[in-house]
Order: C-alpha cells, then structure tokens, then sequence
C-alpha cells in the first residue's frame, strides 16, 4: 500500500491503471505476434509484470478512503474502560 492511497482521487487512479495495464498486456503481445517477436521469456515477463502491478492496485481499490479509519486506544490506557 502506497502512502497517496488514502486520498480521494486513488480510487480513481487504480480504476485507471488497471485499465492501461490489461490493455497494455493484451496489446503488446498481439504486436508482437505480427512482428513474429514474441517468445517465452516475453510472456513470462509480461505475466510477472501484471504479478507486480495489479495486487497493489487492487488492495488501493478495496481500501476505503472516505471511511475514517477507528481510533486506537491508547497503549497506557486499560484494556477494561
């Protein structure tokens, strides 16, 4: 989790780069394709980067940050009030 993904606008943003990032793993490999470029190692790098890419994406979008998170008693604070 980024420290920016509390912010009001990385809903929006996550929506975003998920976005680019399955077009862009669609599209590169059918370019490729035509090219007749495309190889093992290519795939297998293109799925590590949809690996490293979509997971932080996705926690941001199920984050909520219009939802104030609760207060956290305190540490010296009794347990029983």
């Amino acid at each position: 989790m980024l420290p920016s993904d509390r912010k009001a606008w990385s809903r929006r943003l996550a929506v975003i780069e998920i976005a680019i990032t399955l077009v862009a793993a669609v599209a590169i490999p059918i370019l490729l394709y035509h090219l007749r470029a495309l190889d093992p190692p290519i795939v297998v790098g293109i799925i590590l980067l949809l690996f490293a890419i979509l997971p932080s994406r996705v926690h941001a979008l199920s984050e909520h940050p219009d939802k104030p998170e609760a207060p956290r008693p305190y540490a010296s604070r009794p347990a029983h009030r």
